[in-house]
């Protein structure tokens, strides 16, 4: 019994497997016969190929996309402006960052040149080591008998994560709270047995808040935009020690 109800079992998995690939072989053949139909001119039966895949078919994305390719094609050749439109949208929420082929139709290309892609939420993220170096300029030494220029190490790490809404085409609005921690140490020798030292910690909280908008025209490499927006800075911690080493 157990042996029959595993041999049933093994037909079943094989009747599926070869109506799956019957099936695969039959949407390969519909597509390339679709591809055939447009360069032949035959717009109409494109359109009722297409819709006849697009309702009975399992489609790939790779074998949605040619459909859709083609479909925008025909209906654009058709005069069909509004439906070629609508399908090309369709097309750019399957893929959203396509690149146009040479071997693409060309009313494809034509109707997908008239259309872009951007996000409508960015996040972003960004760590930083931060280093400074003091320029002593207006720093002098009054007290102290020797005439030596203090020495600096300033470290610190910086952490933001940013959002960003796209409100329209050209203009969008930002956040990106940022925490930042540094620490200084300055060291000035007083005399030959004695060493001023001051160290100093602090942490801070950073949240811009910015406004962007671009002067896109086109298709342009380069892209001026306009910056406008506040910023808020609280300081979370601070300390410092200060003292002489003799």
């Amino acid at each position: 019994m157990r042996s029959f109800v595993k041999i049933l079992l093994l037909i079943i998995v094989i009747n599926s497997a070869a109506k799956y690939a019957a099936a695969q072989t039959g949407t390969s053949d519909s597509l390339q016969l679709l591809e055939d139909l447009y360069s032949a001119g035959k717009y109409e039966q494109v359109l009722q190929l297409s819709q006849s895949l697009h309702e009975t078919a399992r489609l790939s994305k790779e074998e949605n996309l040619k459909r859709l390719k083609y479909t925008v094609a025909a209906y654009k050749d058709f005069g069909y402006r509004r439906e070629a439109d609508s399908t090309a949208r369709l097309f750019f929420q399957k893929d959203p960052f396509y690149k146009v082929q040479n071997q693409d139709p060309l009313p494809f290309r034509d109707v997908l040149s008239n259309y872009y892609t951007m996000p409508k939420f960015s996040v972003w993220t960004a760590v930083a080591k931060n280093i400074a170096v003091p320029k002593l300029d207006t720093v002098y030494s009054i007290v102290d008998t020797m005439a030596k220029d203090p020495e600096y190490e300033i470290d610190g790490y910086t952490v933001q994560v940013g959002f960003e809404y796209r409100l329209w085409k050209n203009v969008s609005f930002s956040v990106a709270p940022t925490f930042s921690m540094y620490e200084m140490q300055r060291t000035m020798p007083r005399t030959t047995l004695a060493t001023f030292r001051y160290n100093e910690k602090f942490n801070t909280l950073t949240v811009p808040l910015i406004a962007e908008v671009w002067l896109y025209m086109g298709k342009e490499m380069f892209i001026p935009s306009i910056y406008f927006g506040a910023q808020f800075k609280y300081i979370i911690s601070s300390k410092y020690k200060a003292y002489t080493n003799a």
